[in-house]
């Protein structure tokens, strides 16, 4: 092969990579979430009765086969053809029964990519306090939304982690309970090895030191709502920039 023919591959090799879309090594599926930042009284201890910035949460159908009966923002699998905006956006209207008018999207968020091979594309933005009478949920995904205020959210972070039975008192009033409790658990990300694995091969042996990990999961207690997982996580990295814009 000529000097000239291997530079050419050299570049042709560059040209295809610079002409392909970005990809997340190892990412096998990709997600899309949308999340709804609303003008809404809070479910829980409403207080004046009046609307302030809540999130909206879903409770999950107890009969989907992912995640069933968790807590979740609206979002779904990415569809070919589709942007991951248009995911986050169409996913959000089937589940609530709402238009993309009432979706207004602001911000593109952080990516989150899972350690089980799928990349979730999140999407900050609100939806539109005249549309929210008009949801209609769907009963196959949606078992009820409900509103967690922005504010008891702040607050239950800067009291910090409780063990989650010794309670730190409320900022309402000397024994009761916060609107919002928070833990942060660590759990560890263990290697399992199978048998067949070839050290030989490799010049090792069984003793072979794999790299494990931690995994901080931001769990939030909103009365009988456990917010974890996936959607904890979004939330604490979410109430990071919240912090940084009320500076």
């Amino acid at each position: 092969m000529s000097k000239t023919c291997k530079e050419n591959q050299i570049t042709k090799i560059a040209d295809t990579i610079n002409g392909s879309e970005r990809k997340i090594l190892e990412s096998k599926r990709d997600f899309a979430v949308f999340i709804p930042l609303v003008m809404h009284e809070p479910t829980i201890k409403p207080g004046s009765g009046e609307a302030e910035p809540c999130l909206l949460l879903e409770l999950r159908g107890k009969h989907i086969h992912r995640q069933p009966g968790e807590i979740s923002f609206p979002g779904g699998e990415v569809e070919e053809g589709e942007t991951f905006e248009e995911a986050a956006v169409r996913e959000t209207c089937e589940e609530l029964g709402l238009e993309p008018g009432d979706i207004k999207v602001l911000a593109e968020f952080d990516k989150l990519v899972n350690y089980s091979g799928f990349t979730i594309h999140i999407y900050y933005g609100t939806i539109e306090q005249e549309a929210l009478p008009r949801m209609r949920l769907s009963e196959a995904e949606v078992a009820e939304v409900f509103y967690v205020p922005l504010r008891a959210l702040l607050e239950a972070e800067a009291r910090g982690t409780s063990s989650g039975t010794d309670v730190p008192p409320s900022p309402q009033g000397e024994g009761s309970s916060p609107e919002v409790e928070y833990l942060l658990p660590k759990v560890d990300i263990v290697v399992d090895v199978p048998e067949d694995f070839p050290y030989p091969r490799l010049g090792l042996d069984r003793s072979y030191g794999w790299r494990v990990g931690h995994m901080e999961i931001p769990v939030y207690s909103y009365g009988p709502y456990p917010i974890w997982g996936i959607t904890g996580r979004i939330i604490k990295a979410f109430l990071g920039y919240v912090r940084e814009a009320l500076r």
